[in-house]
Formats: structure tokens, C-alpha cells, sequence
């Protein structure tokens, strides 16, 4: 007895409506893959971002100076009149120069201090919540952008 031999199934060529929604799916499938990676990127991005520590409402805020305004008033006004002194004694204008700039670093000195003393004390009152380490890190932020604009 002599076995029949049977040929594997073989499928027959895709037709053109076939070949066509394949083709479709694919390039489906290309776009979805494109998007997930534009989204994994911007992810990415958005995970390297520095994490705001201001409420949304401060991020707006404008930047406050300092020194108040009408210590820069005064300030300025002591500047103006070693610049106008400098005609008729530009030693004593160079000396009282000098003695100016001092006084406002001796007193930007304690403002800060007393600034950074306030910032400490109310976040070492008991155990603050995260949400009150956020906003003293905020405050603190903020206090840093203005030293480094000095």
C-alpha cells in the first residue's frame, strides 16, 4: 500500500483589497507607535523639569526687591549727591561712596538674615505637612532668584 502524500495548505497570494487593508493597518500601526514615543518624549521632558515648589497663583507673582522702596529712594538720593559732591571734593565723594555701598551690604546683610530666620522658624514650628515644606521651599526659591539678581 503505497501512503498518499498530502501537499501542506498553502495560502493563497493576498488580493489587492487585502494587500491594501494591510498596508493600512500598518501604517496604523506606525502612527500609534510614532505618537506613544512623541508622548514618552514629552514625559521624559516634562520629568527633567525643575518641580515647582510655588503655588500655581505665586508663579505670576511679581519679584519684590530687597530693599523697600523708599529705602531705594533713599539710597539713591545718597547716590546722587556723592556723584554731585565729586565736582568740589572727589576724595570725600570716593570716601562717602565707600561708606554708602557699606551701609547697604550691612544692611541687606541683616535683612536676610532676619528673612532666612522668619523662613526657618515657621517651617521648624512642630512637623509641617508636605504642603508646608513646598511653599517654605517656594519662599525659599524665591529668596535665592533675588540674591542671584543682586
Amino acid at each position: 500500500m503505497q501512503e498518499e502524500r498530502h501537499e501542506p495548505y498553502q495560502q493563497p497570494p493576498p488580493t489587492t483589497e487585502q494587500q491594501a487593508r494591510q498596508a493600512q493597518q500598518a501604517e496604523q500601526e506606525r502612527e500609534q507607535q510614532a505618537e506613544q514615543k512623541q508622548a514618552m518624549q514629552a514625559e521624559r521632558q516634562q520629568a527633567q523639569q525643575p518641580m515647582p515648589t510655588r503655588a500655581p497663583e505665586e508663579q505670576g507673582e511679581k519679584r519684590e526687591t530687597l530693599f523697600t522702596p523708599e529705602q531705594r529712594e533713599q539710597y539713591r538720593s545718597r547716590w546722587q549727591d556723592i556723584q554731585i559732591e565729586f565736582v568740589t571734593d572727589p576724595h570725600k565723594s570716593a570716601e562717602d561712596a565707600s561708606h554708602l555701598v557699606s551701609e547697604m551690604v550691612q544692611d541687606l546683610e541683616k535683612q536676610l538674615n532676619d528673612r532666612c530666620s522668619n523662613l526657618e522658624h515657621a517651617w521648624q514650628q512642630g512637623k509641617p505637612s508636605t504642603e508646608d515644606l513646598r511653599i517654605a521651599l517656594g519662599h525659599y526659591q524665591s529668596f535665592f532668584d533675588r540674591l542671584l539678581s543682586v
